[in-house]
């Protein structure tokens, strides 16, 4: 199974940490150059984009503060 994890901040970073713990292969994005840095830092891999992210996974799992973060997600 491919995962896309968008949103990494303390909750999203914490579920790409379990995921990664258990050999999913997890793409993931975030606005915060350091956010996506952490995550890639524990093998995930890094993405350009939300849709980038998105591309071949099986599971697509968004995790943003608010209803407009969520309408740019699905915009792109």
């Amino acid at each position: 199974m491919r995962v896309a994890y968008i949103g990494l901040g303390d909750m999203g970073a914490s579920m790409v940490q379990r995921l990664l713990a258990q050999g999913v292969d997890t793409t993931v994005y975030d606005i915060a150059p350091a956010a996506l840095e952490a995550c890639v830092a524990k093998c995930a891999k890094p993405a350009a984009s939300p849709a980038a992210a998105a591309e071949g996974c099986d599971v697509v799992c968004v995790c943003v503060p608010e209803d407009d973060h969520v309408r740019a997600v699905l915009r792109t």
